[in-house]
């Protein structure tokens, strides 16, 4: 069995996605943000010390609080450590779902998987973890095809979806 939870790390600084949305002027201290699969909960409280509304759900280390719907949510680096597509694609959509203006997701893309193990499907397996390995395009395709939405790149392995048209021309 697959332990997802394995892959989260304790963070002491802001992530590279959240720093980008925040850079990006998408995320600022009017926003209220959902970090779903937030892991430790590190960025949300990172984004706390900002002065910036945050939550987050994860389904091992937070699976008492609530989904909320926000004007952000986040989904960063959590769809390429499902081993299964179809879940990847309903946690894609419940993250679209709770978006109110946009959803922020972030993957690894190096093409490969971090580690070494075993294959499995479309990744590697070891230690009851698992990891996808994304190309910068097959991610964007990915996520394009999934919520059936175009993406705007924030970063390398980083995209901004918005349901707010004005936000993707001031880009």
């Amino acid at each position: 069995m697959v332990k997802t939870w394995h892959s989260a790390f304790k963070r002491r600084e802001i992530s590279r996605p959240m720093r980008s949305a925040l850079e990006a002027g998408v995320i600022n201290r009017k926003t209220k943000v959902f970090d779903y699969g937030c892991g430790f909960g590190g960025d949300v409280n990172c984004l706390r010390a900002l002065g910036i509304s945050a939550n987050g759900y994860d389904p091992y280390y937070f699976a008492d609080n609530d989904l909320i719907y926000s004007e952000v949510v986040t989904c960063l680096f959590v769809v390429d450590i499902i081993p299964d597509s179809e879940m990847r694609v309903a946690v894609l959509k419940k993250c679209w779902l709770l978006s109110r203006d946009h959803l922020i997701v972030a993957v690894r893309t190096d093409g490969t998987a971090r580690s070494r193990g075993v294959e499995s499907g479309d990744g590697l397996a070891k230690q009851r973890m698992f990891q996808r390995g994304w190309t910068q395009p097959e991610f964007r395709d990915f996520i394009e095809n999934s919520l059936q939405q175009r993406t705007t790149l924030l970063n390398d392995g980083v995209v901004l979806l918005s349901k707010v048209d004005k936000a993707l021309r001031s880009l």
